[in-house]
């Protein structure tokens, strides 16, 4: 149920990063002034605002990708939950919700370290 519970999180992340790249892109400096730390806001001005053509598109088909990734099995589950969890990581110091992805960044490591031979989502097959 957790596998699922994060990947509908990440499939609604790439949706709403989709939308605010098409509707709102100028959003994402405003980011900068929530930053925990100065540093981090520098480097969020130096570094991803000036590159949001790059950075956003990457940062979609990232959440696209973990959003599947974490509801199949074996290894890609694994891998999914390394990435998922350093991204949260990466974001912790980004505003006051870092908390919450300091919470995600933990449920990844956690699942990370099990095993799922099965797809979350089982997958129905002709007889």
């Amino acid at each position: 149920m957790l596998r699922i519970v994060l990947g509908l999180l990440y499939a609604v992340g790439a949706l709403v990063h989709g939308y605010f790249a098409l509707v709102t892109p100028d959003l994402y400096q405003v980011f900068a002034d929530m930053a925990l730390v100065a540093a981090y806001r520098e480097l969020w001005l130096a570094v991803v605002v000036p590159n949001l053509g790059v950075l956003l598109p990457a940062v979609i088909l990232l959440e696209a990708g973990v959003a599947v990734a974490i509801l199949w099995r074996g290894r890609t589950v694994t891998v999914a939950n390394l990435v998922g969890g350093c991204f949260q990581l990466g974001l912790v110091l980004s505003g006051p919700w870092g908390v919450i992805n300091l919470g995600l960044a933990v449920v990844h490591i956690y699942l990370a370290r099990l095993e799922f031979p099965r797809p979350a989502i089982p997958l129905k097959t002709r007889v």
